[in-house]
């Protein structure tokens, strides 16, 4: 008895050592909060990027729908507009007819001799009137010498180009077919100067 003794006496020793040293019980509510907190943000950012793209997606079925091609009497009023122009006159444009809301398909005469001036002109004339039946839009034709598309033109609603002091021009820019320079040569070279 007397040997067995000691060996009680060390192991309460032993336990007197981490006697201080106690785990805290936590409570397991706490700990699944925790580790549900990144589970639940993750959720919150897939719902705000599903909800971003369902706002877009109905953003650009609202602008297709609103950019419908307009009836048949916006239709005549158009050409009631281009019948006075010069270019219609002199049988340069054909037809012009509706593709969306906004944009048109401008049919020129394919007897035309290769002239990106009078193309030039001519589509620019159309645009104003284009301009006038769908105020307030970017505004786009394209235009055709039989199948083959030679004309590409573009109005932007914001912009405006100064010309003059204090004058402005509608923001109207055309691209015709087989000119090189797009256009600008015209602008820069002086009238009856050499052509490159």
């Amino acid at each position: 008895m007397t040997e067995q003794m000691p060996e009680d006496s060390g192991e309460e020793k032993g336990h007197g050592l981490f006697e201080g040293l106690e785990m805290n019980v936590i409570a397991s509510s706490a700990t699944q909060e925790v580790s549900e907190a990144p589970r639940r943000a993750g959720w919150k950012w897939l719902l705000l990027v599903v909800v971003m793209v369902g706002v877009a997606g109905l953003g650009y079925g609202m602008r297709q729908l609103l950019n419908l091609v307009p009836g048949q009497e916006a239709q005549q009023r158009l050409v009631e507009h281009l019948k006075v122009l010069p270019a219609w006159q002199s049988g340069i444009v054909l037809s012009a007819s509706y593709v969306a809301g906004d944009r048109l398909r401008v049919d020129f005469t394919p007897s035309l001799p290769e002239d990106p001036a009078a193309l030039r002109q001519a589509t620019i004339d159309v645009m104003r009137a284009f301009v006038a039946e769908r105020p307030n839009r970017n505004l786009f034709i394209d235009g055709f010498q039989g199948d083959t598309q030679v004309v590409w033109g573009e109005y932007r609603s914001k912009g405006k180009l100064e010309v003059a002091k204090g004058r402005f021009e509608p923001d109207i820019s055309v691209k015709v077919a087989g000119e090189p320079e797009g256009g600008i040569g015209q602008l820069i070279r002086p009238p009856g100067g050499p052509r490159r």
